[in-house]
């Protein structure tokens, strides 16, 4: 059954809510992830990555301001919705 366009939009929200919570390296608590467009720089960053996943989860530290292994810790429930929303703000 697909998602009716109502659903979809809550999911895409900014601030982006994490159904799991997080603990980031530096002792935060992220509750959301406040999601950034990317810049040019950012892309060229993961220009040459290989593997997909990488490069996933470098662009959405990148959006998200928080660190690629603060990133690892998300679950992937969250981490898909997430980067569903980075993914909107570049118009794909």
């Amino acid at each position: 059954m697909s998602k009716q366009p109502e659903e979809q939009k809550k999911e895409l929200q900014n601030p982006f809510p994490l159904k799991y919570p997080i603990e980031t390296n530096d002792g935060r608590r992220l509750t959301e992830l406040k999601i950034e467009p990317l810049s040019i720089g950012d892309l060229e960053s993961v220009e040459g990555e290989m593997n997909a996943k990488t490069k996933s989860i470098k662009m959405l530290a990148f959006s998200a301001m928080i660190s690629p292994d603060d990133v690892r810790k998300i679950k992937v429930v969250d981490f898909e919705g997430a980067s569903d929303v980075v993914v909107d703000q570049m118009g794909f």
